[in-house]
C-alpha cells in the first residue's frame, strides 16, 4: 500500500495523466519529468529493501484520540447538505489514529499516524520543496526517538493523510482567504499546525495501547470506473447507475473556500440548474468581466462536447475523460493487520465519505475481530475527489472534482463492499 501523505509544495511532474501534468506544470511548461519519477520510484524500492533487510519478530499496538481544534471544515455548506450531518458531533473527522511497532525485545521500530487535514500551510507562492505539516511532525517524532537515517536500521515515524477531502487546518496560510488565514509566515503556520499533530501524536504513544492481534489479510483489485454500473443498495435509492464518464464542473475552477481561484465570473456552487452567462439565477457574479469569462469558456465547452446528462447538477466544464486526459482505472484495495483495517482510497474523501466508507467495511468485516477501520487517503494512486451524493448536487469545489458523477461514492462503497466480503470469505 503506497500512500501520500499530500503537500502542495513537493516535487511534480511524477503523474502519466495529462490533468495532473497540466496542474503540476513549471515554469519551463513541462508536467512530466523522468528524473523526478525515477527519483520518486527508487527511493520507495531504497525504502522497502531497507525494512526487508530489518525485518524481525515484533509487536504492534494501536490506540487513537481526539485531536480537536486543530481543524475545520472549508465546505460547511456541502457537508450540511448531508441526509445524516445531524448524527455527527463535528463535520470534521478529529480521530487520529496510530500504530505503535517494537521488536520482540521492546525497542521502538516505528509508528504510522493518520490524521484527517490538507498539509498546506504553505502557500501557492512558495518556492521551496517541503513535507509541509505532517512532515514537520515526522521530523519532530523522529528526532524524540533519536532517528538518524543514514543508519541502515533507526525508527522511523509516518504521519499519514485520511478523509481530508474538505479538511483544512484552523492556522490556514498566508494566502488563505478571509476566516481561513493564518500567519503572514507560512514557515510559523506550518510549524504551529505540526506541533499540533507531532503532540497530541506524542500523547498518544506514550498513553495506553491496545495489542494488535489476529490474522494478516490484503484485498485488492483494480477498479474499472468508466464501464461500472452500482447497484440500488449503494445508489440511496436511486436504483442501478452506470457512472459518468470522467469531467470537472464550473465549481472546480473556483478553487475551495480557503483558496479560491478569484476567475472572474467562476464560484462554487454553479449547478446545471443555475447556471447562467449572466448569472441571472444565483446573481453573485453579474459583473461584466464576470459574464465576459463565462461566455469564453461556455463557447469552448459547447465546442468541446461537454454536456454530459449523467453528471446531473454538474455543469460540466473540462470533460477531461472524454479528452483522454484523466485516469478511468483505479486500484482499490483493504489491508487487514490483526484488528485494525486499512481501506486504501485512491481519491481526496471527504469526511462523509470517510464516515461511510468506514461503516460499510465494518459492517461487512463484523465478527471477525476488526474494531478500528481507519481511511489512508490518496493511496496507491489518484483520481481527485469523493464527496457523497448529497454533497455533490450543491457543487461546490469537492463535488466539481468529483470526476464520475453523483454515484460515485457508490460505486466505491460497492468495491470496499466486496473486498470487505472477500476478507471474510475467502482464504489463500
Amino acid at each position: 500500500m503506497l500512500s501520500a501523505t499530500h503537500t502542495h509544495v513537493a516535487n511534480s511532474g511524477q503523474s502519466h495523466d495529462k490533468l495532473y501534468q497540466i496542474a503540476g506544470a513549471d515554469k519551463s511548461g513541462s508536467g512530466y519529468d523522468q528524473r523526478n519519477f525515477d527519483a520518486m520510484v527508487n527511493g520507495i524500492v531504497a525504502s522497502i529493501e531497507r525494512a526487508d533487510a530489518n525485518v524481525e519478530p515484533g509487536n504492534i499496538s494501536v490506540t487513537s484520540g481526539n485531536l480537536s481544534g486543530a481543524t475545520k471544515n472549508r465546505s460547511a455548506k456541502a457537508y450540511e447538505a448531508n441526509k445524516d450531518a445531524g448524527s455527527f458531533d463535528s463535520n470534521v473527522n478529529e480521530t487520529m489514529t496510530v500504530l505503535e511497532l517494537t521488536s520482540a525485545s521492546g525497542q521502538p521500530v516505528g509508528m504510522i499516524n493518520w490524521f484527517s487535514t490538507h498539509p498546506t500551510q504553505f502557500s501557492k507562492d512558495s518556492t521551496h520543496i517541503s513535507g509541509d505539516t505532517k512532515g514537520r511532525a515526522q521530523y519532530e517524532f523522529e528526532k524524540k526517538m533519536q532517528s538518524d537515517p543514514t543508519k541502515a536500521k533507526t525508527f522511523v515515524a509516518a504521519f499519514a493523510s485520511s478523509d481530508e477531502g474538505d479538511v483544512v487546518s484552523t492556522q490556514g496560510n498566508s494566502k488563505s482567504a478571509p476566516g481561513f488565514g493564518g500567519s503572514s509566515d507560512d514557515f510559523v503556520n506550518t510549524e504551529i499546525d505540526g506541533m499540533r499533530q507531532y503532540t497530541r501524536g506524542e500523547q498518544l504513544w506514550n498513553g495506553p495501547s491496545t495489542p494488535v492481534t489476529g490474522p494478516i489479510d490484503s484485498r485488492g483489485r483494480w477498479a474499472n470506473f468508466a464501464d461500472c454500473t452500482v447497484k440500488g443498495e449503494y445508489t440511496q435509492g436511486a436504483g442501478d447507475k452506470k457512472l459518468c464518464k470522467p469531467a470537472r464542473g464550473w465549481s472546480f475552477a473556483a478553487g475551495a473556500e480557503n483558496g479560491p481561484s478569484d476567475i472572474p465570473g467562476i464560484y462554487e456552487g454553479m449547478t446545471k440548474g443555475s447556471f447562467s452567462v449572466t448569472d441571472k439565477y444565483n446573481k453573485i457574479d453579474t459583473w461584466a468581466l464576470g459574464g465576459l469569462t463565462r461566455f469564453a469558456l461556455a463557447s469552448f465547452t459547447t465546442i468541446l462536447g461537454a454536456d454530459d446528462a449523467c453528471q446531473e447538477e454538474k455543469a460540466v466544464l473540462l470533460p477531461d475523460g472524454k479528452l483522454g486526459m484523466a485516469p478511468t482505472a483505479a486500484p482499490v484495495q483493504i489491508l487487514r493487520i490483526g484488528n485494525v483495517a486499512l481501506v486504501g482510497v485512491p481519491a481526496e474523501a471527504t469526511t462523509m465519505s470517510g464516515r461511510r466508507i468506514r461503516a460499510e467495511v465494518s459492517k461487512q468485516l463484523a465478527g471477525t475481530g476488526v474494531d478500528n477501520v481507519v481511511v489512508a487517503g490518496l493511496t496507491n494512486s489518484y483520481m481527485g475527489y469523493l464527496t457523497t451524493r448529497e454533497g455533490y448536487a450543491k457543487q461546490h469545489y469537492e463535488g466539481a472534482s468529483t470526476e464520475f458523477g453523483p454515484n460515485q461514492l457508490g460505486a466505491f462503497l460497492q468495491e470496499y463492499s466486496g473486498l470487505a466480503k472477500a476478507c471474510v470469505t475467502v482464504r489463500a
